[in-house]
C-alpha cells in the first residue's frame, strides 16, 4: 500500500506541483481514505520526502541501466541525459528548490550520479583513442557543465522563448559538449 501511495502522489504532484497536490486527492484515487495514508506517511512533507526518494531511486537505476547496455561510450552518455530529460518535470524544481530544499539536495546527488558516469564514459572515450587526451585537463569545466548547468541552461522557458521543444535544447547543448562547434573532417 506505502508505494501505490508513493506513486500516486508522484502522478499528482506532476500534475499539481508540490504545494497544490492534496492527501485527498490522493486518497480519493486510491480509493482509500486519507487515515490510511496517515498510517504509512505523519503528514504531507514526509510522503513528499518518500516520493523524492522512490524518483531517486527510479533515476539511478535508469542511470546503471544506460550504461550497461551495449553501445559506444557517446551513446550510453546520450542515454543517459536524454532518460534524465525525458522523465524530469523541469516546471517543478524552482518549487522543489524554494519550499523543499532537503529535498533539492537529495536531487542534487543524484546529479552527481551521472556526473560521475559520464566522465567514467568520457575516460573510455580518450582511453579508446576518439577523445583528446587533452581534455582530462578540462575535466572541470565538464564537471561544471554536467553539474545541473546543462539542465538550466535549457530550461522550459528557454526552450519556449526559442520555439525549440525541451528534448530538442537538451540534444542541441549534448551535440556542442560531445562535437563541439567546428567542423571537422568524418563527423557528421
Amino acid at each position: 500500500m506505502k508505494e501505490r501511495i508513493i506513486q500516486a502522489a508522484i502522478e499528482e504532484i506532476g500534475k499539481y506541483g508540490f504545494r497544490k497536490f492534496t492527501m485527498e486527492s490522493i486518497a480519493e484515487n486510491l480509493g482509500i481514505s486519507k487515515k490510511t495514508i496517515y498510517k504509512h506517511f505523519k503528514n504531507k512533507d514526509a510522503l513528499i520526502s518518500s516520493a523524492v526518494d522512490f524518483h531517486i531511486e527510479l533515476e539511478k537505476q535508469s542511470t546503471l541501466e544506460a550504461v550497461s547496455l551495449p553501445g559506444s561510450w557517446i551513446e550510453k552518455i546520450k542515454r543517459i541525459v536524454s532518460h534524465r530529460a525525458h522523465r524530469t518535470k523541469y516546471w517543478l524544481i524552482p518549487e522543489l528548490q524554494r519550499f523543499y530544499p532537503d529535498e533539492w539536495k537529495k536531487i542534487k546527488g543524484l546529479s552527481a550520479l551521472n556526473k560521475e558516469k559520464i566522465l567514467d564514459l568520457i575516460k573510455e572515450g580518450i582511453d579508446e583513442g576518439e577523445v583528446h587526451p587533452e581534455m582530462m585537463k578540462q575535466f572541470p569545466i565538464i564537471e561544471l557543465l554536467l553539474d545541473n548547468r546543462l539542465m538550466e541552461a535549457v530550461d522550459y522557458e528557454f526552450s519556449q522563448n526559442n520555439h525549440i521543444s525541451f528534448m530538442q535544447a537538451v540534444e542541441g547543448v549534448i551535440e556542442i559538449i560531445l562535437y563541439g562547434i567546428i567542423k571537422r573532417e568524418g563527423l557528421n
